[in-house]
């Protein structure tokens, strides 16, 4: 987390904002908002493994360990369903 996040301790609920570092914005941009800052949500293996190891197998892929996690949210979704496009 302290290689995309100003903070170095996890946030495993995913209830705060952190500002993302300058460098990793734009390697992260989907998940950066406007202000620089992001929703923080850290995974290890032991409390969700399929959910962390679908973040390992995305970073073996891609190199980034960062995933965006979104939901269907009543006010302002991210996505409005599940229809590929």
């Amino acid at each position: 987390m302290s290689e995309y996040f100003e903070i170095d301790y996890p946030e495993p609920f995913m209830l705060k904002v952190y500002p993302v570092k300058k460098d990793k914005q734009s390697v992260i941009p989907a998940v950066t908002h406007a202000d620089g800052s992001g929703r923080l949500q850290t995974v290890r293996e032991k409390d969700n493994p399929r959910y962390w190891q679908l973040i390992e197998e995305f970073q073996k892929i891609t190199g980034v360990p960062v995933v965006l996690n979104t939901s269907f949210n009543e006010n302002e979704p991210i996505v409005s369903s599940l229809k590929r496009l």
